[in-house]
C-alpha cells in the first residue's frame, strides 16, 4: 500500500490524478530525396545512375496505470536505377527530349524560393 501511495504522489501534475490507460503516438516522414550522377564511359556510352531514399519514423508512448512503455522505429527505403546510352543516341532525341523537359524546369525555377 505504501508503494502504491508514493506512486501516486510522484505523478505528474499536469496528468489526471489516474490514468488507467494513456497511448501517444507520433509519427514522421521526411521528404523524399534524390541523388543522380552522370559521366561518360571510355566506351563512348553516357552512364546516368539514380538513388532515391525514403525515411519514416514511428513513436509510441503507452501508459497503463502507472507502467509505461515507449516504443520507436526508423524505416529507410531504397531505390536505384542505372541508364546507359550512346552519345549519337542522346543527340538524335536531344530535340524531345528538350521539349518534354521545358515545362518542368520553368516550373522548378519558378518554385525556388530566393
Amino acid at each position: 500500500m505504501q508503494t502504491a501511495l508514493e506512486a501516486l504522489q510522484s505523478m505528474n501534475e499536469n496528468s489526471p490524478w489516474i490514468t488507467l490507460f494513456d497511448r501517444q503516438s507520433k509519427t514522421g516522414k521526411s521528404a523524399h530525396f534524390q541523388v543522380a550522377t552522370a559521366q561518360l564511359e571510355k566506351s563512348g556510352l553516357l552512364q546516368i545512375a539514380l538513388v532515391a531514399f525514403d525515411l519514416r519514423a514511428t513513436s509510441t508512448l503507452t501508459q497503463v496505470l502507472f507502467f509505461k512503455t515507449s516504443a520507436q522505429s526508423a524505416e529507410v527505403k531504397k531505390a536505384s536505377a542505372k541508364l546507359a546510352v550512346s552519345m549519337e543516341r542522346l543527340n538524335s532525341a536531344k530535340d524531345a527530349l528538350a521539349g518534354r523537359v521545358q515545362p518542368f524546369i520553368a516550373d522548378y525555377v519558378k518554385n525556388i524560393d530566393i
